[in-house]
């Protein structure tokens, strides 16, 4: 009868005892709720007569005991409409009970009965109550593991039973195979010694032959009969035969382990042979001892391959150590060397066993990984080796030796592993890599320094190939580095050089000299540039040409820079030619101008007077040329004054229009009601002039230029992209042509002085900057757009002048003029001019002295000292003294002096010694008689 397995069995109790288990946990636990329920309806028939008659306290005295003994949270009385009469709480949870209470093993469970008092539904009694159930069902569930741990046991020692009878059954099966197996296998053993071309021999233990197979007999030359009974000994040469016998004399014994031999014996050809002999003690299936046996192999090549190797070990520590490479083998699991080379002590200082690894780690002040191991830290590289996923650990590092100094040493090796795959350490080699370091970053160091100059820098063998390029080629040549390595430098010709000049180059550093010199060429974009060049041959060691290094400097700039300079020159030049001639101008303008308005209109014809109003305004008009002229060489001052935009953009519109030409119209336009601008009239014609001559470079085939001038009022939210400019009512003057336009990279260098986008000669890049320079002079702003192809458009704003002070009618200019009685003294090299203002200021009324030149106004000084309140004199005398020489020595002599300066053209050199300020102490010539003679009144009435 087959029983049903211990599993089975075991299975079905265990679910047939948890169903009735949760049987009996549900009827338990809902008789404790019954139970419960009724104790509460107990203590709803003894509250109700509490209730009833509203006591409390015999309520509340009742519900704290019954709380309190039958494992309440709370009791609580409420009356029929469901406030609470008497609320009393029960003992709180302890121990192992609030623990229980949080998992849900002891459930609050809520119960309510009404409270009844002769029929009459008072209230009701609500009560939360600890369902403690756990522990009965806890025990019952551990009786119920018991047992089933029981029945386990029981069904175990059953199959336990079974499955031994069987296994005796299944060995005394296996017995009878083996005793059969093992008479097959003797007979086996003794075939395969008979056959076996091992040496196999028994001997007692005095060393006395028992038996030998055939192999022995045919190595030793004997027949079986010669050999058992003699000692194997006789066959060891005599210089090995007493180690032998002294190792066999003390291991052989009958409880000896198996015992390997190697010595050398003599064959039967003569030749002595090294033999491997296992040695082994023989006993009976009784365990007892019969005698010894050994088996041998020949292992004479080994012995050779082994010497050969001891001596290639020999060879390869000397190449080592003729390296200054250090060996070593360490175990990563006990932290230590197993080997290490001598080598290590001249190398770090330390001796093999003063160091352990990782030691030579903290000795370290730099470790720089490669290989695999790039970019790790020591311990990452570390983890991966020790975890099997690094196959080289390749490491240089920088530490100091015990004598202090600092060396490189190069660590590279592999993982050894355990016979189960594991990292156990590591082979490898040290190796000192100071010198070879220090080169690398001298070589670093060189190569940071070639790729940062900014000068083009490229190797070329020797026929010319570029091995080599920096950044800089880039720069300059617009190639990239790609592009020229492989290649020669004609890649770079321009063609303005002829054939003799590469060739006197070529012949120059083929002689091993340097050549120097400047060439003209060509970038990728096809434009030509200006570079010095300088090639120096490259040799080595041994004095041999090996490549050449081209050094290029694009001074394409600097030739622009220089050739700008000479134009300045040149500029300043004629500005000193225009200056000078401006200073004699001036004074005949003075003169002419003067005389003209002294003259008595009123004696004078309607006719004459019209004449002398022209020569007037003719001398007006030259007035302003010298102007100009002085204001192109620096030599005056702003002269700000009241000017009408519109008549200053006509009369700027007939300048225009020659320098246009006849390819370019000019449109011009003007805003109605334009107010009064104070400004310097000159510079803004020169303004006007820059920007035209630039939009005529911009339509070399013809346009139109726009020329615009309108009123408008800056708010608060214009300023917000206007920060510098203040409220108020601008003239906007707008300079629009239909030319070329800029491109948007080059807008915000359009006012850098010398900066230009034309050919190298036809442009200084002065232009825009003095354009800038004179509308900031002008407390404005100018704005630019462009499109490249739709033409570029200035906006000029300028503020407008609060009010506006014409010049005076000319049939006013010398009536009423302020008069005087003091002494003034006259310095004027200019004859007319000097004997025109001596009739202007003597009609007024001054006392009135001139000279000529510093030495005749000493001696009117000496003469009329106390009489003179006023120097009236030129900045610029003849004969070595000026006139600020002269006003200081008088000044001096009498500190009350007053002094009026006054000069056809302006001189920097004073005006930082003497604060010029023009209408105060310095008067310009040209200059009307009512200016002269409203500055004389003023400086003389100045500190009265």
């Amino acid at each position: 009868m087959k029983f049903p397995s211990r599993k089975t069995t075991l299975w079905s109790t265990a679910v047939a005892a948890l169903i009735g288990y949760g049987a009996w946990i549900w009827w338990y636990e809902g008789e404790a709720r019954r139970v419960a329920l009724a104790d509460l309806e107990r203590h709803a028939a003894v509250v109700a007569p509490a209730l009833w008659h509203l006591d409390p306290a015999m309520c509340r005295d009742y519900l704290q005991l019954a709380a309190s003994s039958k494992g309440y949270q709370y009791l609580r009385v409420e009356d029929e409409t469901g406030t609470p009469f008497v609320t009393c709480q029960g003992q709180p949870l302890g121990g192992m009970d609030v623990v229980l209470h949080r998992l849900g093993l002891i459930p609050a469970v809520s119960f309510q009965r009404p409270v009844v008092h002769e029929k009459d539904v008072l209230g009701r009694i609500v009560g939360v109550w600890y369902v403690r159930t756990v522990y009965a069902e806890v025990l019952a569930l551990c009786g119920l593991i018991v047992g089933l741990v029981l029945l386990e046991r029981h069904l175990q020692v059953r199959e336990m039973r079974d499955r031994l009878q069987g296994q005796v059954e299944d060995r005394t099966r296996e017995l009878a195979a083996a005793h059969a197996a093992l008479a097959a296998r003797e007979a086996q053993y003794r075939s395969s010694v008979e056959q076996s071309p091992d040496l196999f021999c028994r001997f007692t233990a005095d060393g006395t032959l028992t038996y030998v197979n055939p192999a022995y007999c045919r190595f030793f030359g004997r027949n079986p009969d010669e050999l058992v009974g003699s000692r194997f000994l006789s066959f060891i040469p005599e210089e090995d035969r007493a180690p032998v016998e002294s190792v066999l004399r003390a291991r052989l014994r009958p409880d000896m382990e198996p015992l390997t031999l190697d010595h050398r014996v003599r064959a039967a050809d003569g030749e002595l042979r090294w033999i491997r002999w296992t040695n082994s003690a023989i006993r009976d299936d009784q365990g007892r001892f019969l005698e010894y046996q050994a088996i041998g192999h020949d292992i004479t090549e080994q012995k050779r391959a082994e010497m050969d190797l001891v001596r290639s070990h020999e060879l390869y520590r000397r190449a080592i150590s003729a390296a200054a490479a250090v060996p070593y083998e360490i175990d990563l699991v006990e932290d230590r060397y197993l080997f290490v080379g001598e080598g290590i002590r001249s190398l770090t200082g330390y001796a093999p066993d003063e160091l352990a690894p990782r030691e030579l780690w903290n000795l370290a002040e730099e470790i720089v990984f490669l290989g695999a191991c790039a970019g790790l830290n020591l311990q990452e590289a570390f983890q991966r080796l020790t975890a099997g996923r690094l196959e080289q650990w390749r490491a240089d590092y920088r530490l100091r030796t015990r004598a202090g100094e600092i060396r490189w040493i190069s660590d590279t090796a592999v993982p050894t592993l355990t016979e189960n795959g594991q990292v156990r350490g590591m082979l490898g080699i040290l190796l000192d890599i100071t010198d070879r370091r220090r080169m690398e970053e001298e070589h670093a160091r060189l190569a940071a320094a070639v790729e940062s100059v900014d000068e083009a820098v490229f190797v070329t063998d020797l026929q010319g190939v570029i091995l080599y390029a920096n950044p800089a080629l880039e720069r300059v040549t617009g190639y990239d580095r790609n592009e020229v390595i492989g290649r020669t430098p004609r890649i770079f010709k321009s063609g303005k050089h002829p054939q003799a000049f590469y060739l006197q180059m070529w012949a120059t550093i083929r002689e091993g000299r340097s050549w120097t010199g400047r060439v003209t060429n060509r970038r990728k974009d096809g434009r030509l540039y200006e570079a010095e060049l300088t090639i120096s041959p490259v040799r080595d060691g041994s004095g041999r040409l090996t490549y050449y290094v081209a050094v290029s400097r694009d001074i394409t700039q600097q030739l622009a820079l220089e050739e700008q300079l000479r134009e300045s020159q040149k500029l300043e030049a004629i500005g000193r030619l225009a200056a000078g001639v401006a200073h004699e101008f001036n004074n005949l303008l003075t003169i002419i101008q003067g005389n003209a308005l002294l003259m008595d209109r009123d004696a004078l014809s309607p006719e004459d007077a019209t004449c002398v109003d022209q020569i007037v305004h003719a001398t007006q008009r030259a007035a302003d040329l010298t102007h100009r002229l002085l204001l192109y060489s620096r030599k005056k001052p702003m002269q700000m004054r009241a000017v009408d935009p519109g008549d200053l953009l006509l009369r700027g519109a007939r300048m225009l229009e020659p320098l246009l030409g006849e390819r370019i119209r000019l449109r011009l336009h003007l805003g109605k009601d334009l107010p009064v601008l104070r400004a310097d009239p000159a510079l803004l014609e020169q303004l006007l002039i820059n920007l035209a001559a630039n939009a005529r470079d911009a339509m070399p085939d013809g346009g139109e230029l726009f020329v615009s001038a309108e009123v408008c009022e800056l708010s608060e939210r214009d300023r917000m992209n206007r920060p510098m400019a203040g409220l108020g009512r601008y003239i906007r003057l707008t300079i629009r042509d239909t030319g070329v336009g800029i491109p948007p990279e080059h807008i915000p260098h359009l006012f850098e002085p010398f900066f230009t986008t034309k050919d190298v000669g036809k442009g200084t890049g002065l232009g825009l900057a003095a354009v800038y320079g004179i509308v900031q002079q002008h407390r404005g702003w100018i704005e630019v757009e462009s499109q490249v192809g739709g033409g570029t458009t200035f906006r000029i704003h300028l503020p407008v002048a609060e009010e506006s002070q014409p010049a005076p009618p000319t049939e006013l200019e010398v009536r009423d003029l302020p008069r005087g009685g003091e002494g003034v003294l006259v310095v004027e090299d200019e004859p007319s001019l000097r004997r025109l203002t001596e009739t202007l200021l003597q009609r007024c009324g001054y006392r009135v002295w001139s000279a000529s030149d510093a030495r005749e106004a000493h001696k009117v000084w000496e003469q009329h000292r106390a009489e003179i309140q006023l120097l009236l004199t030129d900045l610029v005398l003849p004969g070595g003294s000026s006139g600020a020489d002269l006003a200081a020595q008088f000044a001096a002599q009498k500190p009350e002096l007053k002094v009026l300066f006054t000069s056809g053209y302006f001189e920097a050199q004073f005006h930082g010694a003497l604060n010029l300020i023009e209408g105060d102490n310095f008067l310009p010539k040209p200059y009307r008689p009512r200016q002269l003679a409203e500055m004389i009144r003023a400086r003389l009435d100045r500190g009265r």
